[in-house]
């Protein structure tokens, strides 16, 4: 009996392009699975370059700050403290 079953099967041309329901239903989760986790991704990187960007802007703010409060310092020590 089991036999027969081994030769019918090898007797079948196995043809790879017959995919089940089952497993077209399945690639196709798949498929939008992956294509929400990339759209995840995508706006998490998006999120994380404003994030830098507003940092930076951040970091220029500090940057202008602080040059005028050295100024503003060397103002002061200049007219508390002349130099010759």
């Amino acid at each position: 009996m089991q036999n027969s079953l081994v030769k019918h099967q090898m007797q079948q041309p196995y043809n790879p392009l017959v995919y089940s329901d089952d497993d077209v239903n399945g690639l196709l989760d798949t498929i939008s699975r992956l294509q929400l986790d990339n759209l995840f991704l995508l706006r998490e990187h998006q999120r994380m370059i404003m994030i830098c960007q507003a940092m930076r802007v951040d970091i220029l703010c500090l940057r202008s700050a602080n040059e005028a409060q050295r100024k503003q310092i060397d103002q002061l020590l200049q007219q508390n403290y002349p130099t010759k």
